[in-house]
């Protein structure tokens, strides 16, 4: 959703803005809606689809599963949960800020 430039910063990526709850806690990401897959036969007549947050869900799904053993599981050692709260809208809740 976000990148790190050369200082470390975070800039923009899939997500164009990104809000803080006060407390550090909820982090909501606003995507863009111009984002596409990778064009493929998978997805029929229509070649590509857009990336929403849904996508996002499966994808920390697939980083939480025992059973591939992603060795990035750790990054969401301190997410208490995550959520597609609207197709262009990613939300997360950290168990400490």
């Amino acid at each position: 959703m976000v990148q790190l430039d050369k200082d470390l910063g975070i800039i923009p990526e899939i997500a164009h803005s990104r809000t803080v709850s006060p407390d550090g806690l909820i982090y909501s990401f606003k995507l863009r809606e111009d984002v596409y897959f990778q064009s493929s036969p998978l997805f029929g007549s229509k070649k590509t689809i857009k990336v929403i947050t849904p996508d996002f869900v499966y994808s920390f799904n697939r980083l939480k599963n025992l059973k591939i053993a992603s060795p990035c599981s750790w990054v969401l050692q301190q997410v208490k949960t995550f959520q597609a709260t609207k197709d262009f809208i990613f939300t997360i809740h950290l168990k400490n800020p």
